[in-house]
């Protein structure tokens, strides 16, 4: 994941023969999770990652400047967007979880 993180940043994805549209998922199951994983970002607060189902890594167009973006899918099914630091944060968190 380091490895996609730093292409990401430097923009030498074909290194890695990943498209800059392609989408980088991970997926977890959390079955039961005892206790929550908090993660908190510059600018929403603290995000509770149990309950996360599903988790998007991204790189998207925004405002003419290509921006690292994640999408979390809940376990009821919805959906939240996350853009910039608040993603790398979560990356980091989820790094850790490994």
């Amino acid at each position: 994941m380091k490895d996609i993180e730093k292409a990401l940043q430097t923009d030498n994805l074909k290194r890695l023969s990943i498209p800059k549209q392609s989408f980088i998922v991970l997926i977890f199951k959390i079955v039961a999770m005892p206790q929550p994983i908090f993660c908190q970002t510059p600018t929403r607060g603290f995000v509770n990652l149990a309950y996360a189902r599903k988790v998007c890594f991204r790189r998207v167009n925004y405002n003419m400047a290509w921006q690292f973006a994640c999408v979390i899918i809940w376990s009821n099914g919805e959906k939240e967007s996350f853009f910039g630091k608040d993603a790398k944060v979560i990356v980091q968190t989820l790094e850790k979880m490994k």
